[in-house]
Formats: structure tokens, C-alpha cells, sequence
């Protein structure tokens, strides 16, 4: 295969991060972790003290911005906690208001 046609099909198979945002529709959300550390009384500040997160991180979780699932990982083992005491999925479908709602049954 040529160098332009290996280039061609290459381009037309990778998405840039903003094309698999707009496929993947919804959103991941912190908030099952915000919740957790509410109802057992850590703070962001004890993770960050335990080296668990960087101040970044906190600043992200709090945004729901992106992140790799090694920090869904250190957060799990360090709280010793399930991945749904992390994150959870919000569907494109659903309300605002409705997504304290929809939360509150995982």
C-alpha cells in the first residue's frame, strides 16, 4: 500500500477527541465519588495529603473533566470501593434536573 492511501485510510479511522465525544454522547460524572467522600468524611484535601490525587485532579474530578481509567483505578484501591462508588454514566437523554435523581438509585 501506498504511503498516501496507508495515510488516507489512517486519517478517515481516527477521531479526534472532540468527534468521539459527539459519538460516545453523554457525559461520566464524579458524583457517586463526591457523594462517597461526603458519607465517609474524606476530604480532597486527605487525598491529595495521601498522594492518592494531585490538586489538578481534584479540580477535575469537581469539573467531571476527562481522565484515564489508572486514576478510576488508584482512586478505587486507595478507598477500596467499586468503580460505581466512582463514576457513573449520564445518558444525552436525560434532564438536568434529573440526574441527582437518576444517581440516587446507584
Amino acid at each position: 500500500m501506498n504511503e498516501d492511501v496507508r495515510k488516507e485510510a489512517q486519517s478517515r479511522t481516527e477521531l479526534t477527541l472532540d468527534e468521539l465525544e459527539e459519538v460516545a454522547g453523554g457525559q461520566i460524572t464524579f458524583k457517586p465519588l463526591l457523594r462517597y467522600m461526603k458519607e465517609n468524611n474524606i476530604s480532597t484535601y486527605q487525598l491529595i495529603k495521601a498522594g492518592v490525587i494531585t490538586p489538578t485532579e481534584a479540580t477535575r474530578i469537581r469539573a467531571d473533566h476527562n481522565f484515564r481509567l489508572a486514576f478510576v483505578n488508584r482512586l478505587c484501591s486507595y478507598l477500596n470501593c467499586q468503580v460505581s462508588d466512582v463514576i457513573a454514566y449520564i445518558p444525552d437523554d436525560v434532564e438536568d434536573h434529573s440526574v441527582d435523581e437518576l444517581l440516587a438509585g446507584i
